[in-house]
């Protein structure tokens, strides 16, 4: 596996094997697929000898993928979900890790940010990579240079399907499950007082639904059986989130998400095409998506500690378009309030001790 970067984008290129007849002499077709090949994996490794256009130097990037496990929720196992774990390592691509890797790296190494990002439907695998990272580097080009971020995609089973009803009600039905498997990471994840989570579309809605869980909720009548984490102030970004906009009202099917939320960036379109018709997710009822209508009804927290709210309609930016990069474009800047948030979770205020 090698790594080749292509404009704005980062591929994990598998290059093939010529095929020469065996006991023969190749072709010329062989000779050119071998020579083909020789000038792919070279020009391949010139392009890679200068990783920091992936990375910023002392970064990390990992990938939690859960494309290989349930996206049941009757049938998710919620005691030890076995989530694959990546790890990027310079020279060599994403490399097989484990979880407990991820969780000891978190745990010991506390000077960095951990920022986990929830890519939205109808992706592939490598596609919710390229966009992980593209999206990475238009923050981090935000953020001071001392900045440590440690980048997390968390990788679901968005891939298209082709009828776009069935496609819809699928993801939706997903990522209530991804919501259980994420909420299960929150809850043993070392330090959440180092974290910040990002999510667009249907990622938006395990953004907000895995910070339920985690507090003790059920979603689908699953819930964790892990000690409930309450009191996080974890800061959020929800990017035209395809969930409820009443949702994270006290009571509902994400309320108890607000117990572990300390500020909220969230960036809608009223005017976005697809999510007029999020109505469609459901058979029973004609919801209203937070993505396109703003933010409802919100649950205090418990210990009534503010949550600091940063609302945007980005309809003039970004039109009609469904399409996550848009906001991230100067007009709308869902850039740099992220970058902006990222530097105050990154340098939190020290509390002075009062004279005696």
């Amino acid at each position: 596996m090698f790594v080749g970067m292509e404009k704005g984008a980062v591929r994990f290129v598998n290059i093939p094997r010529p095929s020469i007849p065996v006991g023969g002499r190749a072709s010329i077709r062989s000779r050119a697929i071998v020579f083909l090949t020789v000038a792919l994996i070279l020009s391949i490794y010139n392009s890679t000898r200068g990783h920091a256009a992936m990375l910023h130097e002392g970064d990390e990037y990992w990938v939690v993928n859960t494309r290989c496990i349930s996206s049941n929720s009757r049938c998710a196992n919620l005691e030890s979900p076995t989530l694959k774990i990546y790890r990027y390592q310079q020279g060599s691509g994403l490399q097989h890790d484990r979880l407990d890797g991820l969780l000891a790296r978190v745990d010991e190494d506390r000077s960095y940010l951990n920022v986990i990002y929830v890519h939205g439907n109808r992706f592939t695998s490598q596609e919710a990579i390229d966009r992980s990272l593209n999206i990475y580097r238009k923050v981090k080009r935000r953020c001071h240079d001392e900045t440590k971020i440690r980048w997390i995609l968390w990788s679901w089973p968005s891939d298209p399907i082709f009828n776009p009803l069935t496609d819809v009600r699928t993801k939706a039905t997903r990522a209530d499950t991804q919501a259980l498997y994420a909420g299960w990471l929150l809850q043993h994840f070392p330090a959440t007082d180092r974290l910040e989570m990002v999510g667009y579309s249907f990622g938006g809605r395990i953004v907000t639904g895995a910070l339920h869980t985690a507090a003790g909720g059920s979603i689908h009548g699953r819930s964790l059986s892990g000690p409930p984490l309450r009191g996080a102030r974890i800061a959020i970004n929800l990017v035209a989130p395809a969930l409820d906009r009443h949702w994270l009202a006290r009571g509902s099917q994400h309320g108890l998400a607000t117990e572990n939320i300390g500020s909220m960036n969230l960036f809608y379109n009223s005017n976005d095409r697809v999510l007029k018709l999020y109505s469609m997710v459901s058979k029973y009822y004609n919801p209203v998506a937070l993505g396109f209508a703003g933010l409802g009804p919100l649950a205090p927290r418990s210990d009534q500690l503010p949550i600091q709210i940063r609302s945007k309609d980005c309809r003039n930016s970004v039109g009609l378009l469904h399409d996550e990069l848009k906001y991230y474009e100067p007009c709308c800047n869902a850039v740099e309030m992220i970058a902006t948030s990222i530097q105050a979770s990154y340098s939190p205020i020290v509390p002075v001790a009062l004279a005696q």
